[in-house]
């Protein structure tokens, strides 16, 4: 990641020691690599990714409030599907498009009545799920015509997500 970026998808699941590693890095600015006794020294951005309320997790001791702090120099919130749901026939005619093209199939686009249906649904797994909607449908369906209600996955009903939660923080160089 040198001069570059760190990605953590899921900081909320690291283990306490890894966090407890990752929070000496940022403020040492270096690390040891295994079975090598040289340090070498880092500048990178991180960001770090998560589905859970910090806060909420520091407050139960699942992670340490320093590195909260430290990685919480610019946070995004991203709303649920769910808290968008107008957005929802706009990323299906997205992924629609996506699908068609990569799997080279004839264009095929939502009926009213199955936008509508999709609006309604629960979206517990966000935007994932709505793509892995979106691409079952064209490879289970029929290849052509407008995609109905009928061939929507009736299994899919689930209760509300929480926000996903995108936290940037300055270059590691910089603190």
């Amino acid at each position: 990641a040198q001069r570059g970026v760190l990605s953590f998808d899921v900081i909320s699941a690291l283990p306490l020691s890894t966090q407890i590693t990752v929070l000496r890095t940022l403020v040492d600015q270096f690390f040891v690599r295994l079975a090598v006794s040289k340090l070498f020294t880092i500048d990178a951005r991180v960001i770090s990714i998560t589905a859970r309320y910090l806060d909420h997790e520091i407050k139960a001791g699942n992670f340490i409030e320093e590195l909260y702090h430290r990685l919480n120099v610019v946070s995004i919130s991203v709303p649920s599907l769910e808290d968008r749901r107008e957005d929802i026939p706009l990323l299906a005619e997205y992924f629609l498009e996506e699908f068609n093209e990569k799997l080279n199939l004839p264009k095929r686009s939502l009926s009213k009545e199955s936008a509508a249906t999709l609006q309604s649904m629960n979206w517990q797994g966000n935007i994932r799920q709505l793509r892995n909607i979106i691409e079952r449908i064209l490879i289970m369906g029929p290849d052509h015509g407008l995609i109905e209600v009928d061939e929507l996955p009736k299994n899919e009903l689930r209760t509300n997500a929480k926000d996903d939660h995108l936290m940037l923080s300055n270059s590691v160089s910089a603190m």
